[in-house]
């Protein structure tokens, strides 16, 4: 079948032209964290490094997410990680 047939169809109804598909939207860019959030997730990369950890991207954006929780349960998580910690 040629472009030639599809366009005759086209034409006649037989066949319907689709619309073109809908380009993808890029994400929408994450909302700024609040103040204290900033500091929380430098504690928690902090501690992540310091046990010889490498901190890829989506270690960032986990650690981004875990700052996002409240402080107990940040604290919490900091200390756990420090537990990790190879001795010095």
């Amino acid at each position: 079948m040629t472009l030639g047939d599809i366009t005759a169809l086209v034409a006649l109804g037989i066949v319907e032209e689709l619309p073109p598909a809908p380009c993808p939207r890029p994400d929408p860019p994450r909302p700024e964290p609040p103040p204290d959030v900033g500091e929380r997730q430098q504690m928690l990369t902090t501690a992540l490094t310091d046990t010889g950890a490498p901190v890829t991207e989506e270690d960032r954006d986990a650690v981004a997410d875990v700052a996002r929780m409240d402080p107990d349960t940040v604290q919490a998580v900091t200390r756990w990680i420090e537990r990790g910690r190879p001795p010095a």
